[in-house]
């Protein structure tokens, strides 16, 4: 039986050795970067913004720089096509949101299109599902478009 009142027993046997963090070259090695495909297919007025892979902290930038690029142009709507997103955290959401904001700002629609299941649960969860028009595919918003694919 350990007696924890007495001073000269102690319940640590080793040394305490402070956390470092680990180098560089560890994290670099750690796994492959998530990535994401940003495909944009546009004309008559419209485009279609279809997302292939991971939309996170690490890959949010390159679709808020397509879409903001996108409203730059005269277009009355974008829709964003999500049925090939893998995963999306609250960075994706957040970017979605701030995303449909600036649009409006250009007066173009923003909405959204074969939302997967787990991402239309976090969109009700936090209460978002209903700030968004959304669509269960793209294919009346396609018609006459023409594709410039891209990776980001």
């Amino acid at each position: 039986m350990i007696d924890f009142e007495d001073p000269t027993h102690s319940r640590y046997t080793e040394p305490f050795t402070p956390w470092s963090a680990p180098d560089r070259s560890e994290v670099a090695s750690a796994g492959p970067r998530p990535q994401l495909c940003v495909a944009v297919t546009q004309g008559d007025g419209g485009a279609v913004v279809t997302l292939t892979g991971e939309v996170d902290v690490a890959t949010v930038t390159s679709l808020e720089r397509r879409v903001r690029e996108l409203l730059t142009l005269p277009l009355d709507s974008v829709l964003l096509d999500l049925g090939g997103v893998t995963f999306m955290d609250s960075s994706g959401l957040q970017a979605l949101y701030h995303l449909r904001s600036i649009a409006e700002d250009h007066l173009v629609t923003l909405d959204l299109c074969c939302v997967p299941y787990p991402i239309r649960r976090l969109l009700e969860i936090t209460d978002l599902a209903d700030v968004f028009s959304i669509r269960p595919s793209a294919a009346l918003h396609s018609r006459n478009l023409v594709g410039t694919d891209g990776f980001d």
